[in-house]
């Protein structure tokens, strides 16, 4: 109940749940990792394939930009 109240009142629409052995894995072999998630629907909606395929290509494109953004910095130094 608390949890759910912080979750509400910083405005905090997904919780990553599934991806957290993964970073605990990499914490324990003291590895940088990350979790991208592309989110398909609302807990209160019926998904559908279409809203799987976006949220795919959603998350597809967020790592395209990170990976074009790291590539850009890291030979600026």
């Amino acid at each position: 109940l608390e949890q759910t109240k912080l979750l509400i009142k910083n405005k905090i629409d997904a919780v990553e749940m599934e991806g957290a052995s993964f970073m605990q894995l990499c914490w324990l072999f003291n590895k940088k990792c990350l979790v991208v998630r592309g989110i398909s629907n609302d807990v209160n909606e019926k998904i559908t394939a279409k809203d799987t395929i976006i949220a795919g290509n959603n998350a597809t494109k967020t790592v395209e930009k990170m990976i074009e953004w790291i590539s850009t910095h890291r030979s600026n130094q």
